[in-house]
């Protein structure tokens, strides 16, 4: 009996697994979503960040550096924007990240760590935005054998809420699939100081990048 009914429940989850397979894989047709790409997400992003302005590159205009290949197969986002952005002797460097499924997403300290950067302080703040009120944010000091710094980046769910953790956005994620069935796009967004700048001047800007609309999400427009 207690054979059948584990066999019962394997079959019950391989066919969920499937139908939620063939779902993710017809969404576009059945519910007329239309997937946006990295060039509505570079349209949407500030040319400037309060005072500060973005170094454009020569090869792409509207980024200051690329991802590599490897990154974009495995995170298979909407698109990937990479600016450093400066005002006076500090600069920036910032990154978002668009998609419209949870495992687009990731916790970025296990990169760092791949890289032998040492995690040296790892705590969530409240920051105050003018548009948002206090958002959570993971403010991370990072150092390896030539430099330190501090960052900071937070995930934007389906819902619009901000999460200082992976873990928020995927719950967000998995409840917003249940009650719309149809994809979000939304973001994630990574604030490096290259300046020696203070945690409470990255966290400043972090929170400045938020208010001139660094974390979309929602239909996409434009596109």
């Amino acid at each position: 009996m207690r054979d059948s009914t584990m066999k019962t429940r394997a079959a019950i989850l391989i066919l969920l697994l499937v139908a939620t397979g063939v779902a993710t894989l017809f969404r576009n047709q059945v519910t007329g979503y239309e997937r946006p790409d990295e060039r509505w997400l570079e349209s949407v992003l500030p040319d400037r960040i309060g005072e500060a302005s973005y170094l454009p590159s020569g090869e792409n205009p509207k980024q200051s550096y690329s991802m590599d290949r490897a990154t974009y197969d495995a995170l298979k986002p909407i698109g990937i924007v990479a600016r450093v952005y400066q005002q006076g002797p500090h600069r920036y460097d910032v990154v978002v990240i668009s998609g419209d499924e949870p495992n687009t997403f990731h916790d970025q300290t296990w990169c760092f760590k791949m890289q032998n950067w040492r995690i040296l302080e790892d705590r969530t703040v409240a920051t105050p935005t003018r548009e948002y009120g206090a958002v959570p944010m993971r403010l991370i000091h990072v150092a390896n054998d030539q430099t330190n710094q501090w960052m900071v980046f937070v995930f934007r769910g389906p819902e619009g809420r901000f999460h200082p953790d992976f873990g928020g956005m995927w719950r967000e994620f998995f409840l917003s699939d249940l009650k719309k069935g149809v994809p979000t796009p939304t973001s994630f967004l990574r604030v490096i100081g290259l300046s020696g700048q203070s945690p409470e001047e990255v966290l400043s800007f972090a929170a400045e990048a938020i208010d001139a609309g660094c974390m979309p999400y929602g239909p996409a427009k434009g596109t």
